[in-house]
């Protein structure tokens, strides 16, 4: 009966450490690596777009002070029409993900903006 009080405390203690890691950090911000790891995963093809610089493109951190619409990239990302869907990424702080293509001339970089609170894809830049 001496023990009870001390298996107990582990036995609480045991169970309170299993909950907290198996929830794990909600919320946590994302890293520049992790968001270029999940947009390189949307990237299905990078030679086919002619991408350069696919294993280092350039990753700035950035917070739109004025309206800047992105294109979703996401499967279930289209209106009706078919249309990518629109985000204004104003005000919020993103990464900006950019892939220099041998088409930046004509048609720009590929441009990927990551939120770095969330870790949502929010779109693309026109191109």
């Amino acid at each position: 009966m001496r023990r009870f009080p001390e298996i107990l405390t582990i036995a609480l203690c045991l169970i309170l450490f299993a909950v907290l890691t198996a929830c794990g950090p909600k919320g946590a911000p994302l890293t520049a690596e992790e968001a270029v790891t999940k947009v390189q995963a949307l990237i299905a093809k990078p030679d086919a777009l002619g991408v350069l610089n696919f294993d280092a493109p350039e990753v700035e951190t950035v917070t739109e002070s004025e309206s800047h619409m992105v294109s979703s990239v996401a499967e279930n990302g289209r209106d009706r029409d078919g249309n990518p869907k629109q985000t204004d990424i104003k005000g919020k702080t993103v990464y900006k993900i950019t892939f220099r293509t041998d088409r930046d001339e004509k048609q720009g970089p590929i441009v990927l903006y990551v939120d770095c609170g969330t870790g949502e894809v929010y779109g693309m830049d026109a191109r």
